[in-house]
């Protein structure tokens, strides 16, 4: 009976040396890095307990290749959307023409509604050409993600989660810390909150620039497909 105590204390004494075991693996580098910020930061670094759990995120943060992939994606949209405009105007011009000629003509019972459809096709076409705000700020951060990429060094990053048994007024708590990690990782910055914005500010800028590349691209692809449908719909207003 001894014996088999003996044996339970041995091994739950070589789980909780394992829990904080400190190798040079990335959980292990972590480990040494949660107990030195128990030792600066703790009331008493010996609250510190054992770490359970050091979990790394699914989600990688490659800001790099988010860039890469969304001036890829913005260049061909951009390409569609110049084709897709002059389209609609070239189709805008033939209708007219062909009204003036008269080569097409409204069907009788939607007269109103033809020359409606043409008057907003004629609009749209003077905001696309008077009107370029989205297209001049599409091009603006399509650069400056362009330079951000070509001049800033990034790593993808992953983040962690870190479990921590703290022994408080008696009482064995689990507390939540983080960390981040990146190729060139040496030294791992233990946080007591998730992972702020200001943390990683050459990866956050660039997210921030290629958010806005997005959005103005779809507003013009919106105002494009406006365009598109516009002249769609004419269609069947004419015989």
């Amino acid at each position: 009976m001894k014996k088999t105590n003996l044996i339970i204390m041995l091994a739950a004494a070589m789980l909780l040396t394992g829990c904080m075991k400190e190798d040079n693996t990335t959980e292990g580098r972590i480990a040494k890095a949660m107990k030195e910020y128990a030792k600066k930061n703790f009331d008493d670094p010996k609250s510190l307990v054992e770490v359970p759990l050091i979990e790394a995120n699914e989600e990688i943060i490659d800001a790099r290749e988010l860039a890469i992939k969304t001036l890829e994606a913005s260049a061909k949209l951009d390409s569609i959307c110049e084709a897709r405009g002059d389209s609609v105007v070239s189709g805008f011009k033939k209708i007219t023409d062909n009204l003036k000629n008269g080569k097409i003509r409204p069907i009788k019972s939607k007269i109103d509604e033809s020359f409606e459809y043409l008057i907003r096709l004629e609009l749209w076409g003077d905001k696309l050409y008077s009107s370029s705000q989205d297209k001049n700020l599409r091009d603006f951060y399509y650069n400056e993600v362009d330079s951000l990429v070509k001049n800033l060094t990034l790593y993808p990053i992953t983040t962690y989660n870190i479990n921590a048994r703290v022994k408080e007024n008696g009482e064995l708590k689990i507390k939540h810390f983080y960390t981040w990690s990146c190729d060139t990782t040496t030294v791992f910055k233990i946080y007591d909150e998730p992972l702020r914005k200001d943390n990683l500010k050459n990866e956050n800028l660039i997210i921030e620039n290629v958010n806005k590349l997005l959005d103005y691209g779809t507003k013009r692809q919106d105002f494009i497909e406006e365009g598109v449908k516009l002249l769609q719909d004419f269609t069947w207003l004419v015989e």
